[in-house]
C-alpha cells in the first residue's frame, strides 16, 4: 500500500526520506568555493626601482604585507654581503602600508649617486579621500609644491585603480620639510597599529639615512645641514639664541617681511649688517661700535662667521656664529659699564678689558641693577676698580680645573649677589657706606654685613640633625660638620664662607623644616655650605658650595661624601 503526499508535505518530512534527499542533492550541486584575495590591499609591485629592488624581492615583500596584521605590515630590504667580508647587511629600501597609503623609500645605490634618497606612494582610488597633504617646503619656499591627489598619477593594479606619485629627492630639492616623505601620515610610535612600523621601519630608514648625509650635532633633523633653505647665513645667525633676527630686524636688513627662501639663500651679510644687529640688539653700545676698532673687530667676526659656515668639517651648528654671538657678549659687558658709568669711560678701558667684557656675563637678571644701585656704584665705586675687580675674577676663572671646556659668558656669581645685596638694603632707605678696598671678598662681606643687619633679626634655628659639632678624623684631616644654631651665626659663616647664606631665605627653609643647612670645616676653617633634604629616610644634597660659592672637585665630592657619612654614623649613636 503507498500514500504519495504532496509536495509541500514532502519537503516538511524530507528529513525522513534519505533517498529523496540523495536525490535533491545530486540535482544541486554546492557552489565551489570562492577564493580568497591573496591581495586585500592590493598588489602594488613596481614602487621601487629594479636596480635597487628586484622584481622578485618585491613581488615577495608585497606578499607578505598583504598577508600579515595591521602592526606588521612593512617589510625592510638589505644588501647582500659576502661571508668572506663578515659585514652587517645595510639598508637598501623600506615599503609598509599604514592609513590606506602604500609607502616605498629606498637609498641611491652608490655613495656618489645623485641624489639623497627615493620615495612613492600609493593608494587606492576608492581611499584616495584619507590621503592628507605631504608639505615639502618650509617656510616661505615657493618653488616646492606640497603633494597632494591633484598631482599624482592613476595606475591600474589588477582589478583597482590607485594614485601614484614617486620622486628623486636631491640636493637642489631638499629642504627641512623632507622628512613629511618618509613619514606621511605622521605615524606615531605610541599608536597601537603604529609602533612597529615607526620603530621597525621608518625608524631604522632613517638610521640608514643619517649615515650618508652630513648633519649638525645639535639639530635633530636629518636635513638640516643639506638643505640650502636652512643652511644659509641667514638661518645659521638665526639659530643662535643671542642673536634671534625678530622681524622687525629681519625687514630693516632686507627691507622685506617675511623674506622668501630665495633672498634667504642668497644673502651674504657685510660689516654693515652685522653693525645693524649689533645696534639693535644692543643699543647703549652705539658710540663704541662706530669706531674703528670695533668695526675692525666686527670684519674679523664676520669673516670668521663665514668661514665657520663653509668649513665642511665643522659639524656643529651653533658654533658658526660663535663669533658673532661673541661679539654681542662684548656689546653687552659695554652697555652694562655705560648703563652705570654714563659715557664717562675711556675708550681704550674697552679695549684693554675685551677679554673681560666678552666673557663674564651681564645679561642675567641679577646682574640687571636697579636705578638706585647704579647711581650708588656711580658715586661711590670708581670705573677703574670695577674693571679691576672683573680683571682679577677673570684670571681666577682661567686657573680652574674646568678652564679645557671652551665657553664664555662666566657667572660672577660674587658679584651678582653684591649687586643684589645692594637693592635690598638701598630699597629700605638705610645708607650703604663703600668698602675700605674694592676687592670682591670685602665688598661681599661688607655688603652682605649690612644687609644681614635688617633683613636678619636674632631667631634660633633648629638643630635637630646635628644637635652639636660632629668631630671625625678623615684622611688626616680633622672634619666638622654643624648647624647654625641661630641666624647671626648663619650670617657669621656666609661672612666667613663668602656666600650669601645669611642674607637670603635660607633660614626661613630651616625653621619650617623643609630644609637641613649643615656647615662644614676642616683643619677648623670654613669650606663646605650644604643644603641638605629629607625624603623617605634619605638625605638628599641640594646643593653644596666651596667657599665663595665655588663647585666642588669630583675627588672633593668623593672626600667629603666619605668624611659626612663618618660623621652620620657618629651622630646615630647620640639620642
Amino acid at each position: 500500500m503507498h500514500f504519495q503526499l504532496p509536495a509541500e508535505l514532502q519537503n516538511q518530512l524530507l528529513a525522513y526520506d534519505p533517498a529523496l534527499k540523495r536525490l535533491i542533492k545530486a540535482q544541486n550541486p554546492p557552489n565551489p568555493k570562492r577564493k580568497s584575495n591573496p591581495y586585500p590591499i592590493g598588489n602594488v609591485n613596481d614602487l621601487i626601482p629594479t636596480d635597487i629592488v628586484s622584481v622578485v624581492e618585491l613581488q615577495h615583500a608585497v606578499n607578505n604585507i598583504n598577508s600579515a596584521q595591521a602592526p606588521d605590515k612593512y617589510f625592510i630590504f638589505y644588501n647582500q654581503v659576502t661571508a668572506e667580508l663578515e659585514t652587517e647587511p645595510k639598508l637598501k629600501a623600506v615599503l609598509y602600508y599604514t592609513k590606506s597609503t602604500w609607502v616605498a623609500l629606498w637609498l641611491p645605490p652608490a655613495k656618489n649617486a645623485s641624489y639623497i634618497f627615493g620615495c612613492a606612494y600609493a593608494i587606492a582610488e576608492k581611499n584616495a579621500h584619507r590621503f592628507s597633504r605631504i608639505y615639502k617646503a618650509s617656510r616661505n619656499n615657493e618653488n616646492i609644491p606640497s603633494i597632494d591627489i591633484s598631482n599624482m598619477t592613476i595606475k591600474q593594479y589588477g582589478r583597482t585603480k590607485f594614485y601614484t606619485y614617486s620622486e628623486i629627492v636631491t640636493v637642489n630639492t631638499i629642504s627641512t620639510y623632507s622628512t613629511n616623505l618618509i613619514n606621511p601620515h605622521s605615524t606615531a610610535s605610541y599608536t597601537k597599529f603604529g609602533q612597529r612600523i615607526k620603530k621597525e621601519a621608518i625608524n631604522k630608514f632613517q638610521d640608514a639615512l643619517k649615515t650618508t648625509v652630513p648633519m649638525w650635532k645639535d639639530v635633530s633633523n636629518i636635513f638640516a645641514r643639506v638643505s640650502k633653505d636652512e643652511n644659509n647665513y641667514y638661518d645659521n645667525l638665526n639659530a643662535n639664541s643671542s642673536i634671534y633676527l625678530d622681524s622687525e630686524l629681519t625687514k630693516i636688513l632686507f627691507n622685506d617681511y617675511p623674506v622668501s627662501a630665495t633672498k634667504r639663500i642668497k644673502w651674504v651679510p657685510t660689516t654693515t649688517d652685522i653693525t645693524t644687529i649689533l645696534k639693535y640688539n644692543r643699543t647703549l653700545a652705539h658710540q663704541i661700535i662706530d669706531k674703528p676698532f670695533f668695526q675692525a673687530l666686527i670684519k674679523s667676526a664676520l669673516n670668521d662667521f663665514i668661514k665657520n659656515a663653509n668649513d665642511p668639517e665643522n659639524t656643529c651648528r651653533r658654533d658658526i656664529a660663535k663669533p658673532i654671538e661673541k661679539l654681542i657678549q662684548y656689546c653687552s659687558g659695554i652697555a652694562w659699564i655705560i648703563s652705570i658709568w654714563d659715557k664717562n669711560v675711556p675708550v681704550d678701558y674697552y679695549q684693554t678689558y675685551s677679554k673681560v667684557l666678552t666673557n663674564i656675563g651681564f645679561t642675567g637678571w641679577r646682574m640687571n641693577t636697579e636705578d638706585i644701585t647704579k647711581h650708588w656704584l656711580k658715586n661711590n665705586m670708581p670705573v677703574a676698580s670695577m674693571f679691576n675687580l672683573l680683571q682679577k675674577y677673570y684670571d681666577k676663572e682661567l686657573t680652574r680645573v674646568d678652564n679645557s671646556i671652551p665657553r664664555f659668558d662666566r657667572n660672577f656669581s660674587e658679584l651678582s649677589d653684591t649687586l643684589q645685596m645692594i637693592n635690598t638694603i638701598l630699597k629700605r632707605k638705610v645708607e650703604l657706606t663703600p668698602p675700605n678696598r674694592w676687592r670682591i671678598d670685602e665688598f661681599h662681606d661688607h655688603v652682605q654685613a649690612e644687609a644681614w643687619k635688617i633683613t636678619n633679626p636674632l631667631v634660633d634655628l633648629p638643630q635637630d640633625l646635628f644637635p652639636e659639632p660632629i668631630k671625625v678624623q678623615h684622611q688626616d684631616t680633622k672634619w666638622t660638620f654643624f648647624q647654625p644654631k641661630d641666624t647671626h651665626q648663619l650670617s657669621q659663616w656666609g661672612q666667613a664662607a663668602r656666600n650669601c647664606i645669611g642674607a637670603s631665605g635660607y633660614a626661613e627653609e630651616v625653621k619650617k623644616h623643609k630644609s637641613f643647612i649643615v656647615l662644614c670645616m676642616y683643619d677648623n676653617k670654613p669650606h663646605f655650605t650644604i643644603q641638605l633634604t629629607l625624603e623617605h629616610g634619605v638625605l638628599n644634597v641640594q646643593q653644596i658650595k666651596g667657599t665663595s660659592n665655588r663647585i666642588l672637585t669630583a675627588v672633593e665630592e668623593v672626600t667629603y661624601s666619605e668624611a659626612f657619612k663618618q660623621a652620620l654614623e657618629v651622630r646615630s649613636t647620640i639620642k
